[in-house]
């Protein structure tokens, strides 16, 4: 484990300089989906590391997805590289291994479609009442009419996963859980926003009723209509997320959010947004990140 984290420590020690170039440039857009971090990783990893032994009693998932590539067959032929989006991945799920939980990293051909949606469906049986579920999907998004509808989507190894789909895969896990939901990808803002409004007026028609769902907030690193910035070395939302709970781990997910939001890797072009669907509380806005 030290090993892992020294390397870790070290790539990103070797890349803080560059980073910190870009930084604040107009950049590419992140069409393009890439990680890399102006912090130190182990830093934030041994800051979470005494969740474990202070949490309550519930069970904690993490998921963490990362496609650098996707599948050129399943894209028309193209490539799609988005360099960088596997260190988000496996950066973040050794930060929620040392909080204690149980964590499943999907990267490149592993991030399918099915493996993506068996992951969830996995956490959906295995979490009661009370238990937390984080994920973060790093990768390109795709925004478009699909079928006649508007959609957001994300571009998986062998696919696009519709919005749609995502929001079904999450309705499965029962009314209680707490989901935390952190998306860098293009048009992540509109993932949990009019696909939920569709869903939900076709399941009120067919029950008579608002069926009972989770508790989820989505950290999404753009508007439906924006990009997320994102350079060969850094992927500037998980550079935010990362760097503040580095050197605060006792901070709130709502304060956790508004602070990496406001975060200066973070340019005007890109407005990070708080998504809620289900019951969300007061009390789940207001708990310690990762308890």
């Amino acid at each position: 484990m030290m090993n892992a984290l020294s390397d870790i420590e070290a790539r990103i020690n070797a890349r803080m300089d560059e980073l910190n170039q870009r930084l604040g440039s107009d950049g590419p857009q992140r069409s393009v989906s890439v990680t890399g971090r102006d912090f130190d990783a182990t830093e934030t990893i041994r800051s979470v590391s005494g969740i474990a032994s202070v949490r309550g009693g519930g069970r904690r998932i993490g998921i963490c997805v990362g496609l650098p590539k996707v599948n050129p067959a399943a894209y028309g032929g193209s490539e799609q590289p988005c360099p960088g989006c596997d260190l988000d991945a496996t950066d973040f799920a050794k930060v929620l291994e040392a909080a204690g939980f149980k964590t499943t990293l999907l990267l490149e051909q592993r991030a399918t479609k099915q493996g993506v949606l068996s992951a969830m469906q996995s956490a959906a049986n295995s979490l009661k009442e009370g238990d937390l579920l984080v994920m973060s999907v790093a990768g390109h998004g795709f925004r478009g009419n699909i079928d006649g509808k508007m959609h957001e989507t994300w571009c998986l190894w062998d696919g696009m996963l519709l919005d749609d789909d995502i929001v079904s895969a999450v309705k499965k896990f029962v009314s209680g859980v707490r989901i935390v939901m952190i998306n860098d990808q293009c048009h992540s803002g509109g993932i949990f926003t009019e696909s939920t409004r569709r869903l939900g007026g076709w399941l009120r028609g067919m029950f008579g009723r608002d069926v009972e769902s989770p508790m989820l907030i989505q950290f999404a690193a753009c508007r439906a209509e924006e990009s997320s910035i994102g350079y060969p070395i850094g992927g500037t939302w998980m550079t935010a997320l990362m760097k503040i709970l580095a050197v605060k781990r006792d901070i709130s997910w709502r304060a956790w959010f508004d602070e990496a939001s406001s975060h200066p890797s973070l340019t005007k072009r890109q407005q990070p947004q708080w998504v809620e669907m289900g019951p969300v509380s007061d009390a789940f806005r207001c708990a310690n990140v990762l308890t």
